[in-house]
Protein backbone atom coordinates (compact mmCIF):
# COMPACT_ATOMS: atom_id res chain seq x y z
CA UNK A 1 0.00 0.00 0.00
CA UNK A 2 1.34 3.41 -0.87
CA UNK A 3 1.62 6.01 1.90
CA UNK A 4 2.19 9.70 1.21
CA UNK A 5 5.20 9.96 3.52
CA UNK A 6 6.67 6.48 3.07
CA UNK A 7 10.24 6.19 1.84
CA UNK A 8 11.20 2.49 2.08
CA UNK A 9 14.75 1.83 0.84
CA UNK A 10 15.15 5.43 -0.33
CA UNK A 11 15.40 6.99 3.11
CA UNK A 12 18.53 8.27 4.88
CA UNK A 13 21.09 7.60 2.13
CA UNK A 14 21.50 9.80 -0.95
CA UNK A 15 22.91 6.82 -2.88
CA UNK A 16 19.94 4.60 -3.70
CA UNK A 17 20.17 0.83 -3.48
CA UNK A 18 19.78 -0.64 -6.98
CA UNK A 19 19.63 -4.45 -7.26
CA UNK A 20 22.68 -5.66 -9.15
CA UNK A 21 24.15 -2.20 -9.75
CA UNK A 22 26.04 0.58 -7.97
CA UNK A 23 25.56 4.18 -9.11
CA UNK A 24 27.51 7.24 -7.93
CA UNK A 25 28.97 10.58 -9.08
CA UNK A 26 31.51 8.84 -11.28
CA UNK A 27 29.27 6.35 -13.11
CA UNK A 28 27.84 2.89 -12.57
CA UNK A 29 29.00 -0.72 -12.36
CA UNK A 30 27.47 -4.17 -12.00
CA UNK A 31 27.85 -5.88 -8.64
CA UNK A 32 30.38 -8.41 -9.89
CA UNK A 33 34.10 -8.54 -9.08
CA UNK A 34 35.09 -8.63 -12.76
CA UNK A 35 32.77 -5.87 -13.95
CA UNK A 36 34.18 -2.79 -15.66
CA UNK A 37 32.93 0.56 -14.39
CA UNK A 38 31.01 2.70 -16.87
CA UNK A 39 31.99 6.31 -16.21
CA UNK A 40 30.17 9.50 -17.10
CA UNK A 41 31.89 11.95 -19.45
CA UNK A 42 32.79 14.01 -16.40
CA UNK A 43 32.07 13.47 -12.75
CA UNK A 44 28.56 14.60 -11.86
CA UNK A 45 28.76 18.12 -10.37
CA UNK A 46 25.81 17.54 -8.00
CA UNK A 47 23.70 14.87 -6.38
CA UNK A 48 20.55 16.50 -5.04
CA UNK A 49 17.53 14.51 -3.91
CA UNK A 50 14.46 16.00 -5.62
CA UNK A 51 11.66 13.58 -4.68
CA UNK A 52 11.51 10.51 -2.46
CA UNK A 53 8.80 7.90 -1.95
CA UNK A 54 8.67 4.17 -1.22
CA UNK A 55 8.44 3.57 -4.97
CA UNK A 56 11.40 5.66 -6.09
CA UNK A 57 13.71 8.60 -5.87
CA UNK A 58 14.57 11.35 -8.36
CA UNK A 59 18.05 12.87 -8.14
CA UNK A 60 19.35 16.03 -9.81
CA UNK A 61 22.93 15.85 -11.13
CA UNK A 62 23.59 19.34 -12.44
CA UNK A 63 24.76 20.14 -15.98
CA UNK A 64 27.68 18.69 -17.92
CA UNK A 65 28.35 18.08 -21.60
CA UNK A 66 27.23 14.59 -22.59
CA UNK A 67 26.20 13.87 -18.99
CA UNK A 68 22.79 13.07 -17.51
CA UNK A 69 21.24 15.91 -15.54
CA UNK A 70 18.91 13.72 -13.48
CA UNK A 71 18.30 10.10 -12.56
CA UNK A 72 15.28 8.09 -11.58
CA UNK A 73 15.61 5.05 -9.30
CA UNK A 74 12.51 2.92 -8.72
CA UNK A 75 11.36 -0.32 -7.17
CA UNK A 76 8.65 -0.75 -9.82
CA UNK A 77 11.14 -1.59 -12.58
CA UNK A 78 14.60 -3.17 -12.79
CA UNK A 79 17.73 -1.06 -13.20
CA UNK A 80 17.50 2.74 -13.24
CA UNK A 81 16.99 5.60 -15.70
CA UNK A 82 19.16 8.59 -16.65
CA UNK A 83 18.02 11.70 -18.49
CA UNK A 84 20.51 13.19 -20.99
CA UNK A 85 19.43 16.72 -22.01
CA UNK A 86 21.94 17.06 -24.88
CA UNK A 87 24.21 14.32 -26.11
CA UNK A 88 25.23 11.09 -24.42
CA UNK A 89 28.80 10.13 -23.65
CA UNK A 90 30.03 7.28 -21.48
CA UNK A 91 33.55 6.03 -20.79
CA UNK A 92 34.88 2.56 -20.02
CA UNK A 93 38.41 1.38 -19.22
CA UNK A 94 38.30 -2.20 -20.52
CA UNK A 95 41.35 -3.52 -22.33
CA UNK A 96 39.40 -4.62 -25.39
CA UNK A 97 36.65 -2.59 -27.02
CA UNK A 98 33.14 -3.46 -25.84
CA UNK A 99 30.43 -4.65 -28.19
CA UNK A 100 27.08 -3.02 -28.88
CA UNK A 101 24.48 -5.62 -29.82
CA UNK A 102 20.93 -5.22 -31.09
CA UNK A 103 18.34 -7.64 -32.38
CA UNK A 104 19.98 -8.17 -35.76
CA UNK A 105 23.69 -7.62 -35.25
CA UNK A 106 26.65 -6.32 -33.25
CA UNK A 107 29.20 -3.54 -33.68
CA UNK A 108 32.51 -2.73 -32.06
CA UNK A 109 34.85 0.23 -32.69
CA UNK A 110 33.99 3.15 -34.98
CA UNK A 111 30.85 1.53 -36.40
CA UNK A 112 27.60 3.25 -35.38
CA UNK A 113 24.65 1.03 -34.70
CA UNK A 114 21.37 1.61 -36.49
CA UNK A 115 18.66 3.54 -34.66
CA UNK A 116 17.21 0.98 -32.26
CA UNK A 117 15.17 0.94 -29.02
CA UNK A 118 17.74 -1.05 -27.02
CA UNK A 119 21.40 -2.05 -27.14
CA UNK A 120 23.37 -4.57 -25.09
CA UNK A 121 26.79 -3.40 -23.93
CA UNK A 122 29.02 -6.44 -23.44
CA UNK A 123 32.68 -7.27 -23.01
CA UNK A 124 35.09 -9.89 -24.26
CA UNK A 125 35.92 -11.10 -20.76
CA UNK A 126 33.39 -12.73 -18.48
CA UNK A 127 31.30 -10.08 -16.70
CA UNK A 128 27.63 -9.10 -16.57
CA UNK A 129 26.52 -7.35 -19.78
CA UNK A 130 24.45 -4.16 -19.53
CA UNK A 131 21.41 -3.14 -21.51
CA UNK A 132 20.63 0.44 -22.53
CA UNK A 133 17.01 1.14 -23.42
CA UNK A 134 15.62 4.24 -25.13
CA UNK A 135 12.00 4.94 -24.12
CA UNK A 136 11.68 8.15 -26.17
CA UNK A 137 12.82 7.16 -29.64
CA UNK A 138 15.18 4.78 -31.42
CA UNK A 139 18.82 5.84 -31.05
CA UNK A 140 22.24 5.00 -32.46
CA UNK A 141 25.41 4.58 -30.38
CA UNK A 142 29.06 4.21 -31.39
CA UNK A 143 32.20 2.91 -29.64
CA UNK A 144 35.50 4.68 -30.29
CA UNK A 145 38.88 5.16 -28.60
CA UNK A 146 41.78 2.96 -27.61
CA UNK A 147 42.49 0.22 -25.06
CA UNK A 148 41.61 1.30 -21.49
CA UNK A 149 40.00 4.50 -22.82
CA UNK A 150 36.84 3.76 -24.79
CA UNK A 151 33.98 6.18 -25.40
CA UNK A 152 30.37 5.22 -26.06
CA UNK A 153 28.37 8.09 -27.46
CA UNK A 154 25.13 9.03 -29.20
CA UNK A 155 24.65 11.73 -31.87
CA UNK A 156 25.18 15.27 -30.55
CA UNK A 157 21.49 16.08 -30.78
CA UNK A 158 20.40 13.12 -28.64
CA UNK A 159 18.03 14.06 -25.84
CA UNK A 160 15.99 11.74 -23.65
CA UNK A 161 15.79 9.06 -21.02
CA UNK A 162 18.05 6.00 -21.05
CA UNK A 163 17.14 2.89 -19.07
CA UNK A 164 20.12 0.94 -17.68
CA UNK A 165 19.83 -2.65 -16.56
CA UNK A 166 21.22 -6.18 -16.47
CA UNK A 167 19.69 -8.50 -19.10
CA UNK A 168 21.13 -11.64 -17.46
CA UNK A 169 21.34 -10.30 -13.92
CA UNK A 170 24.65 -10.36 -12.09
CA UNK A 171 25.87 -13.48 -13.87
CA UNK A 172 28.98 -13.17 -16.00
CA UNK A 173 28.79 -13.71 -19.76
CA UNK A 174 31.79 -13.47 -22.10
CA UNK A 175 30.79 -12.00 -25.47
CA UNK A 176 33.73 -12.97 -27.63
CA UNK A 177 32.11 -15.08 -30.36
CA UNK A 178 29.29 -14.55 -32.83
CA UNK A 179 27.29 -17.32 -31.18
CA UNK A 180 27.57 -15.73 -27.74
CA UNK A 181 26.61 -12.32 -29.08
CA UNK A 182 23.67 -13.94 -30.81
CA UNK A 183 22.51 -15.51 -27.54
CA UNK A 184 22.74 -12.13 -25.83
CA UNK A 185 20.71 -10.53 -28.62
CA UNK A 186 18.02 -13.20 -28.29
CA UNK A 187 17.88 -12.84 -24.50
CA UNK A 188 17.69 -9.06 -24.60
CA UNK A 189 15.25 -9.09 -27.49
CA UNK A 190 12.79 -11.06 -25.40
CA UNK A 191 13.00 -8.28 -22.78
CA UNK A 192 12.77 -5.26 -25.09
CA UNK A 193 9.43 -4.05 -23.72
CA UNK A 194 10.93 -3.82 -20.22
CA UNK A 195 13.76 -1.55 -21.28
CA UNK A 196 12.17 0.53 -24.03
CA UNK A 197 9.64 2.28 -21.79
CA UNK A 198 9.76 4.30 -18.60
CA UNK A 199 9.19 2.71 -15.22
CA UNK A 200 5.50 2.10 -14.47
CA UNK A 201 4.04 4.44 -11.85
CA UNK A 202 1.46 3.42 -9.30
CA UNK A 203 -1.92 5.08 -9.89
CA UNK A 204 -4.16 3.52 -7.24
CA UNK A 205 -4.54 0.79 -4.62
CA UNK A 206 -7.78 -1.00 -3.81
CA UNK A 207 -8.09 -3.22 -0.74
CA UNK A 208 -10.92 -5.64 0.02
CA UNK A 209 -11.19 -8.02 2.93
CA UNK A 210 -12.96 -11.05 4.29
CA UNK A 211 -12.57 -12.74 7.68
CA UNK A 212 -9.64 -14.80 6.40
CA UNK A 213 -7.64 -12.51 4.13
CA UNK A 214 -7.11 -9.16 2.46
CA UNK A 215 -6.87 -8.77 -1.31
CA UNK A 216 -4.95 -5.80 -2.70
CA UNK A 217 -5.02 -4.56 -6.28
CA UNK A 218 -2.26 -2.17 -7.30
CA UNK A 219 -2.95 -0.42 -10.60
CA UNK A 220 -0.03 1.05 -12.58
CA UNK A 221 -0.09 3.48 -15.47
CA UNK A 222 1.39 0.90 -17.86
CA UNK A 223 2.16 -2.82 -18.07
CA UNK A 224 5.53 -4.24 -17.07
CA UNK A 225 5.84 -3.38 -13.37
CA UNK A 226 8.24 -5.55 -11.41
CA UNK A 227 6.38 -7.88 -9.03
CA UNK A 228 7.74 -7.48 -5.48
CA UNK A 229 9.86 -10.35 -4.21
CA UNK A 230 7.79 -10.05 -1.05
CA UNK A 231 4.84 -11.38 -3.03
CA UNK A 232 6.57 -13.96 -5.23
CA UNK A 233 8.75 -15.59 -2.55
CA UNK A 234 6.41 -15.57 0.47
CA UNK A 235 4.71 -18.88 -0.33
CA UNK A 236 8.09 -20.64 -0.56
CA UNK A 237 8.80 -19.33 2.93
CA UNK A 238 5.59 -20.78 4.41
CA UNK A 239 3.06 -17.96 3.98
CA UNK A 240 0.37 -18.99 1.44
CA UNK A 241 0.17 -15.73 -0.51
CA UNK A 242 -1.44 -16.04 -3.94
CA UNK A 243 -0.89 -13.74 -6.93
CA UNK A 244 -3.96 -13.52 -9.17
CA UNK A 245 -2.26 -11.54 -11.94
CA UNK A 246 -0.25 -12.92 -14.84
CA UNK A 247 3.49 -12.32 -14.67
CA UNK A 248 6.60 -13.69 -16.33
CA UNK A 249 9.89 -14.64 -14.72
CA UNK A 250 12.92 -13.13 -16.44
CA UNK A 251 16.15 -15.06 -16.02
CA UNK A 252 18.12 -12.11 -14.66
CA UNK A 253 18.64 -12.64 -10.91
CA UNK A 254 20.23 -10.10 -8.58
CA UNK A 255 20.94 -10.09 -4.84
CA UNK A 256 17.24 -9.19 -4.35
CA UNK A 257 16.22 -12.47 -5.98
CA UNK A 258 14.52 -13.42 -9.25
CA UNK A 259 13.00 -10.82 -11.56
CA UNK A 260 9.27 -11.16 -12.24
CA UNK A 261 7.51 -8.79 -14.62
CA UNK A 262 3.78 -8.09 -14.60
CA UNK A 263 2.16 -8.74 -17.98
CA UNK A 264 -0.71 -6.30 -17.47
CA UNK A 265 -1.06 -3.10 -15.48
CA UNK A 266 -2.71 -4.56 -12.36
CA UNK A 267 -1.11 -6.60 -9.59
CA UNK A 268 -3.68 -8.47 -7.50
CA UNK A 269 -2.46 -10.34 -4.42
CA UNK A 270 -4.41 -12.24 -1.76
CA UNK A 271 -2.73 -12.37 1.65
CA UNK A 272 -4.19 -14.52 4.46
CA UNK A 273 -4.76 -12.61 7.69
CA UNK A 274 -7.44 -13.73 10.11
CA UNK A 275 -9.43 -10.94 11.63
CA UNK A 276 -9.77 -10.35 15.37
CA UNK A 277 -13.05 -8.63 16.34
CA UNK A 278 -12.86 -5.53 18.50
CA UNK A 279 -13.32 -5.89 22.23
CA UNK A 280 -11.64 -8.40 24.56
CA UNK A 281 -11.83 -12.11 23.86
CA UNK A 282 -14.09 -14.13 26.17
CA UNK A 283 -12.72 -17.67 26.48
CA UNK A 284 -14.05 -20.76 28.23
CA UNK A 285 -12.54 -21.60 31.61
CA UNK A 286 -9.70 -20.12 33.58
CA UNK A 287 -6.31 -19.76 31.94
CA UNK A 288 -3.45 -20.84 34.13
CA UNK A 289 -0.52 -18.52 34.58
CA UNK A 290 0.12 -15.37 36.56
CA UNK A 291 -0.70 -11.88 35.31
CA UNK A 292 2.14 -9.62 34.27
CA UNK A 293 2.90 -7.10 36.98
CA UNK A 294 4.63 -4.24 35.22
CA UNK A 295 6.35 -3.57 31.92
CA UNK A 296 9.25 -1.35 30.96
CA UNK A 297 8.67 0.67 27.76
CA UNK A 298 12.34 0.00 26.91
CA UNK A 299 11.97 -3.78 27.18
CA UNK A 300 10.53 -5.48 24.10
CA UNK A 301 9.69 -8.70 25.94
CA UNK A 302 7.53 -7.21 28.70
CA UNK A 303 5.80 -4.74 26.36
CA UNK A 304 4.73 -7.54 24.01
CA UNK A 305 3.48 -9.71 26.88
CA UNK A 306 1.49 -6.78 28.30
CA UNK A 307 -0.04 -6.13 24.87
CA UNK A 308 -1.24 -9.72 24.59
CA UNK A 309 -2.55 -9.82 28.15
CA UNK A 310 -4.60 -6.71 27.47
CA UNK A 311 -6.56 -8.55 24.75
CA UNK A 312 -8.25 -11.13 26.99
CA UNK A 313 -11.57 -10.55 28.77
CA UNK A 314 -10.27 -11.77 32.13
CA UNK A 315 -7.72 -8.98 32.46
CA UNK A 316 -8.48 -6.31 35.05
CA UNK A 317 -8.42 -2.54 34.97
CA UNK A 318 -4.89 -2.49 36.40
CA UNK A 319 -3.63 -4.21 33.23
CA UNK A 320 -5.23 -1.58 31.04
CA UNK A 321 -3.80 1.19 33.21
CA UNK A 322 -0.34 -0.41 33.10
CA UNK A 323 -0.58 -0.52 29.30
CA UNK A 324 -1.54 3.13 29.05
CA UNK A 325 1.17 4.21 31.51
CA UNK A 326 3.80 2.19 29.64
CA UNK A 327 2.81 3.79 26.35
CA UNK A 328 2.85 7.28 27.78
CA UNK A 329 6.31 6.70 29.22
CA UNK A 330 7.64 5.36 25.90
CA UNK A 331 6.31 8.31 23.92
CA UNK A 332 7.76 10.81 26.42
CA UNK A 333 11.18 9.10 26.55
CA UNK A 334 11.67 8.02 22.93
CA UNK A 335 14.39 9.70 20.92
CA UNK A 336 13.00 10.98 17.62
CA UNK A 337 15.29 11.59 14.65
CA UNK A 338 14.46 13.17 11.30
CA UNK A 339 14.67 11.27 8.04
CA UNK A 340 16.60 13.84 5.95
CA UNK A 341 14.63 13.72 2.69
CA UNK A 342 11.03 13.55 3.97
CA UNK A 343 11.75 15.31 7.31
CA UNK A 344 9.62 12.77 9.15
CA UNK A 345 10.35 12.58 12.89
CA UNK A 346 10.73 8.88 13.68
CA UNK A 347 11.26 6.88 16.91
CA UNK A 348 14.32 5.11 15.49
CA UNK A 349 17.53 6.26 13.84
CA UNK A 350 19.06 5.77 10.39
CA UNK A 351 20.53 2.40 11.41
CA UNK A 352 17.10 1.24 12.61
CA UNK A 353 18.12 1.31 16.27
CA UNK A 354 14.92 1.57 18.29
CA UNK A 355 12.66 0.16 15.56
CA UNK A 356 11.92 -3.04 17.47
CA UNK A 357 10.98 -1.05 20.58
CA UNK A 358 8.73 1.15 18.46
CA UNK A 359 7.10 -1.97 17.01
CA UNK A 360 6.52 -3.51 20.44
CA UNK A 361 4.89 -0.31 21.67
CA UNK A 362 2.86 -0.05 18.44
CA UNK A 363 1.48 -3.50 19.29
CA UNK A 364 0.71 -2.35 22.82
CA UNK A 365 -0.97 0.80 21.52
CA UNK A 366 -3.17 -1.19 19.17
CA UNK A 367 -4.09 -3.72 21.84
CA UNK A 368 -5.34 -0.87 24.03
CA UNK A 369 -7.24 0.80 21.19
CA UNK A 370 -8.84 -2.27 19.63
CA UNK A 371 -10.38 -3.40 22.93
CA UNK A 372 -12.23 -0.09 23.12
CA UNK A 373 -13.10 1.02 19.59
CA UNK A 374 -12.76 0.01 15.95
CA UNK A 375 -9.93 2.25 14.78
CA UNK A 376 -6.15 2.44 14.45
CA UNK A 377 -5.99 6.10 13.44
CA UNK A 378 -4.04 7.17 16.51
CA UNK A 379 -1.31 4.53 16.12
CA UNK A 380 1.45 6.80 14.85
CA UNK A 381 4.11 4.29 15.93
CA UNK A 382 2.71 1.72 13.50
CA UNK A 383 2.52 4.37 10.79
CA UNK A 384 6.19 5.24 11.26
CA UNK A 385 7.21 1.59 10.79
CA UNK A 386 5.20 1.33 7.58
CA UNK A 387 7.06 4.32 6.16
CA UNK A 388 10.28 2.30 6.18
CA UNK A 389 8.88 -0.89 4.64
CA UNK A 390 10.53 -1.50 1.26
CA UNK A 391 8.20 -1.94 -1.72
CA UNK A 392 10.36 -4.52 -3.52
CA UNK A 393 10.96 -6.86 -0.57
CA UNK A 394 8.13 -5.85 1.82
CA UNK A 395 10.67 -5.85 4.67
CA UNK A 396 11.57 -3.20 7.21
CA UNK A 397 14.53 -1.68 5.41
CA UNK A 398 18.01 -0.75 6.49
CA UNK A 399 18.23 -2.18 10.00
CA UNK A 400 20.51 -4.95 11.21
CA UNK A 401 19.02 -8.37 10.41
CA UNK A 402 17.68 -9.30 13.84
CA UNK A 403 16.25 -5.83 14.49
CA UNK A 404 14.64 -5.73 11.04
CA UNK A 405 12.96 -9.10 11.47
CA UNK A 406 11.88 -8.41 15.07
CA UNK A 407 10.41 -5.03 14.08
CA UNK A 408 8.70 -6.58 11.05
CA UNK A 409 7.15 -9.40 13.07
CA UNK A 410 5.80 -7.11 15.80
CA UNK A 411 4.56 -4.55 13.25
CA UNK A 412 2.76 -7.39 11.44
CA UNK A 413 0.98 -8.36 14.67
CA UNK A 414 0.11 -4.75 15.50
CA UNK A 415 -1.37 -4.11 12.07
CA UNK A 416 -3.17 -7.43 12.19
CA UNK A 417 -5.15 -6.20 15.22
CA UNK A 418 -6.44 -3.22 13.25
CA UNK A 419 -9.99 -3.22 11.85
CA UNK A 420 -9.24 -1.25 8.67
CA UNK A 421 -8.41 -3.37 5.61
CA UNK A 422 -5.61 -0.96 4.62
CA UNK A 423 -3.90 -1.44 7.97
CA UNK A 424 -4.39 -5.20 7.84
CA UNK A 425 -2.75 -5.15 4.41
CA UNK A 426 0.29 -3.46 5.98
CA UNK A 427 0.53 -6.27 8.52
CA UNK A 428 0.19 -8.95 5.85
CA UNK A 429 2.89 -7.25 3.74
CA UNK A 430 5.26 -7.19 6.71
CA UNK A 431 4.63 -10.91 7.24
CA UNK A 432 5.08 -11.62 3.53
CA UNK A 433 8.42 -9.84 3.66
CA UNK A 434 9.57 -12.04 6.54
CA UNK A 435 8.44 -15.24 4.82
CA UNK A 436 9.85 -14.12 1.47
CA UNK A 437 13.27 -13.65 3.05
CA UNK A 438 13.18 -17.32 4.03
CA UNK A 439 11.79 -18.31 0.65
CA UNK A 440 14.54 -16.36 -1.08
CA UNK A 441 17.14 -18.19 0.98
CA UNK A 442 15.73 -21.50 -0.27
CA UNK A 443 15.64 -20.20 -3.86
CA UNK A 444 19.24 -19.08 -3.65
CA UNK A 445 20.33 -22.45 -2.29
CA UNK A 446 18.51 -24.31 -5.08
CA UNK A 447 20.28 -22.09 -7.59
CA UNK A 448 23.72 -22.61 -6.08
CA UNK A 449 23.89 -19.11 -4.62
CA UNK A 450 23.44 -19.95 -0.93
CA UNK A 451 25.95 -22.60 0.17
CA UNK A 452 24.35 -23.22 3.56
CA UNK A 453 21.35 -22.37 5.68
CA UNK A 454 21.41 -18.92 7.24
CA UNK A 455 19.36 -18.86 10.46
CA UNK A 456 16.65 -16.21 10.45
CA UNK A 457 15.09 -14.75 13.59
CA UNK A 458 11.46 -15.65 14.23
CA UNK A 459 9.64 -13.54 16.83
CA UNK A 460 6.35 -14.68 18.43
CA UNK A 461 6.04 -17.26 15.68
CA UNK A 462 3.12 -19.16 17.22
CA UNK A 463 0.89 -16.09 17.44
CA UNK A 464 1.81 -15.16 13.86
CA UNK A 465 1.02 -18.70 12.73
CA UNK A 466 -2.50 -18.19 13.96
CA UNK A 467 -2.94 -14.72 12.54
CA UNK A 468 -1.46 -15.37 9.09
CA UNK A 469 -2.03 -19.10 8.61
CA UNK A 470 1.68 -19.83 8.30
CA UNK A 471 2.55 -23.39 7.35
CA UNK A 472 4.65 -25.57 9.59
CA UNK A 473 4.58 -27.29 12.95
CA UNK A 474 2.32 -25.52 15.44
CA UNK A 475 4.36 -23.31 17.77
CA UNK A 476 3.67 -22.05 21.28
CA UNK A 477 1.24 -19.17 21.01
CA UNK A 478 -0.88 -20.55 18.17
CA UNK A 479 -3.52 -21.88 20.61
CA UNK A 480 -3.61 -18.48 22.32
CA UNK A 481 -4.36 -16.94 18.94
CA UNK A 482 -7.37 -19.26 18.54
CA UNK A 483 -8.68 -18.02 21.89
CA UNK A 484 -8.36 -14.41 20.70
CA UNK A 485 -10.82 -14.91 17.83
CA UNK A 486 -13.60 -15.89 20.22
CA UNK A 487 -17.07 -15.02 18.86
CA UNK A 488 -17.98 -13.57 22.28
CA UNK A 489 -16.42 -10.18 23.13
CA UNK A 490 -16.44 -7.96 26.21
CA UNK A 491 -16.01 -4.18 26.31
CA UNK A 492 -14.94 -1.87 29.10
CA UNK A 493 -12.61 -2.60 32.01
CA UNK A 494 -14.62 -5.19 33.92
CA UNK A 495 -12.81 -8.58 33.98
CA UNK A 496 -15.16 -11.29 32.69
CA UNK A 497 -14.98 -15.08 33.17
CA UNK A 498 -16.91 -17.65 31.14
CA UNK A 499 -17.63 -21.12 32.50
CA UNK A 500 -19.61 -24.23 31.72
CA UNK A 501 -21.40 -26.86 33.80
CA UNK A 502 -22.86 -29.60 31.65
CA UNK A 503 -24.91 -27.89 28.97
CA UNK A 504 -25.14 -24.65 30.92
CA UNK A 505 -22.84 -21.65 30.55
CA UNK A 506 -22.23 -18.93 33.09
CA UNK A 507 -20.72 -15.47 32.82
CA UNK A 508 -19.38 -13.82 35.93
CA UNK A 509 -17.50 -10.70 36.92
CA UNK A 510 -16.30 -9.10 40.17
CA UNK A 511 -17.91 -6.06 41.75
CA UNK A 512 -16.11 -3.79 44.17
CA UNK A 513 -19.03 -1.48 44.94
CA UNK A 514 -22.78 -2.09 44.76
CA UNK A 515 -23.83 0.69 42.39
CA UNK A 516 -25.59 0.95 39.00
CA UNK A 517 -23.24 -0.39 36.34
CA UNK A 518 -23.12 -1.50 32.69
CA UNK A 519 -21.48 -4.49 31.01
CA UNK A 520 -21.38 -4.62 27.20
CA UNK A 521 -20.93 -7.82 25.21
CA UNK A 522 -20.82 -8.50 21.49
CA UNK A 523 -21.37 -11.73 19.63
CA UNK A 524 -22.14 -13.07 16.19
CA UNK A 525 -25.27 -14.80 17.49
CA UNK A 526 -28.10 -13.93 19.93
CA UNK A 527 -27.46 -14.49 23.64
CA UNK A 528 -30.10 -15.66 26.10
CA UNK A 529 -29.11 -14.39 29.57
CA UNK A 530 -30.78 -14.78 32.97
CA UNK A 531 -29.67 -13.46 36.37
CA UNK A 532 -28.06 -16.17 38.51
CA UNK A 533 -26.31 -14.45 41.43
CA UNK A 534 -26.07 -11.00 43.06
CA UNK A 535 -28.25 -9.33 40.40
CA UNK A 536 -31.59 -8.26 41.91
CA UNK A 537 -31.89 -5.59 39.22
CA UNK A 538 -30.91 -6.53 35.64
CA UNK A 539 -32.07 -5.01 32.36
CA UNK A 540 -30.85 -6.50 29.09
CA UNK A 541 -31.04 -4.84 25.68
CA UNK A 542 -29.81 -6.32 22.41
CA UNK A 543 -29.24 -4.70 19.02
CA UNK A 544 -26.91 -5.14 16.04
CA UNK A 545 -24.89 -7.89 17.70
CA UNK A 546 -24.38 -6.01 20.97
CA UNK A 547 -25.84 -7.03 24.32
CA UNK A 548 -25.96 -4.44 27.09
CA UNK A 549 -26.48 -5.46 30.71
CA UNK A 550 -27.58 -2.63 33.00
CA UNK A 551 -27.59 -3.86 36.55
CA UNK A 552 -27.47 -2.97 40.22
CA UNK A 553 -25.76 -5.65 42.32
CA UNK A 554 -27.02 -6.54 45.74
CA UNK A 555 -23.56 -6.33 47.30
CA UNK A 556 -19.88 -6.22 46.47
CA UNK A 557 -18.57 -9.57 45.32
CA UNK A 558 -19.31 -11.59 42.20
CA UNK A 559 -22.15 -11.13 39.73
CA UNK A 560 -23.22 -14.10 37.64
CA UNK A 561 -25.64 -14.73 34.79
CA UNK A 562 -26.59 -17.96 33.11
CA UNK A 563 -26.19 -17.96 29.37
CA UNK A 564 -27.69 -20.12 26.65
CA UNK A 565 -26.24 -20.24 23.14
CA UNK A 566 -28.16 -21.20 20.01
CA UNK A 567 -27.68 -24.87 19.17
CA UNK A 568 -25.99 -23.95 15.91
CA UNK A 569 -23.60 -21.44 17.50
CA UNK A 570 -19.93 -22.09 18.04
CA UNK A 571 -19.00 -21.75 21.69
CA UNK A 572 -16.06 -19.59 22.77
CA UNK A 573 -12.74 -21.47 22.60
CA UNK A 574 -10.91 -22.71 25.71
CA UNK A 575 -8.91 -20.16 27.66
CA UNK A 576 -5.16 -20.36 27.07
CA UNK A 577 -2.41 -18.69 29.13
CA UNK A 578 -0.95 -15.55 27.62
CA UNK A 579 2.25 -16.71 25.89
CA UNK A 580 5.58 -15.45 27.11
CA UNK A 581 7.72 -13.49 24.69
CA UNK A 582 9.67 -15.83 22.42
CA UNK A 583 12.10 -15.60 19.54
CA UNK A 584 14.73 -17.85 18.05
CA UNK A 585 16.92 -18.09 14.98
CA UNK A 586 15.99 -21.03 12.79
Amino acid sequence: MGQADAFGRYGYSDKPTVPGLVVDHDGFVAKHPAADRIRFATQLPAWKIVTTSEFGQTVGFGLGAGNPNKGRFTTTAPGFALYFPKGLKLKVGSTAAPYLTWNQGSASTDVPTPDVRWLVLSFRDAQPPLILGFPGKATSLKVSGRPADWTIEAPEDFSGWVRVGLPVGVRAAAANTAAELGRLAKTAGAQWRIWSRLSPELKSVQVTQDPQAVTATWTFDSPGAMVPVGATMAASGGYPVTIDSRYKRVDAPTEDGPMDILEGSQLRVRLPIRRIPTGRAVALGAALGSALGTASPQDVNSVVELALENLVASRDVLTRKAAEDTLAEFVSQATYTAEPFTQQQLPYNAAGVGADLAAANALLMQSVTSTQRATSEANSLLTSLGWRRDWATWRFWGAEGAVSRRAGALAALAAGLCPEPERRLEGAMFQAGLSAERGLMLWRRRNGLEPKDTPLLETMLGVRQGMFGLRGKAEDGEAFWRSLVSPLRAYGDTPVSFGRTGENYTLEWPIVEAKPSVLTLASSYPLNLLPAENLPSLRITQALGFTELRYVPEAAGTCRVSLTLPKWAKAPPPAVPVPRYSERAQ
